[in-house]
């Protein structure tokens, strides 16, 4: 099944393989060394069980997500805070 995923994605994007099924998170895990190689860049995880999710739902969480990317890094430099985090260090 891999294989015929990798053959439809022509190259286009990169995947990385869950050998067991064992669950979303236990995938991200396998992941994991994936993502930090790729320097930071955007990582969509979806689920193979679920419904399925259309382009268009994608393209606007992603835009939502650069925007809100953007909110916390400009809010970082100037010294305030999204109001979501709450510092749980004491």
């Amino acid at each position: 099944m891999s294989e015929m995923i990798d053959e439809y994605l022509n190259g286009r994007y990169e995947t990385v393989l869950q050998e067991e099924r064992l669950g979303t998170g236990h995938a991200v895990m396998q992941a994991v060394p994936f993502m930090e190689e790729s320097g930071g860049k955007n990582t969509l995880v979806l689920c193979g069980d679920a419904p399925f999710i259309d382009s268009e739902t994608i393209r606007k969480s992603l835009e939502a997500h650069e925007r809100r990317k953007f909110h916390n890094r400009h809010n970082r430099r100037i010294g305030k805070s999204d109001g979501l985090r709450q510092n749980s260090q004491r």
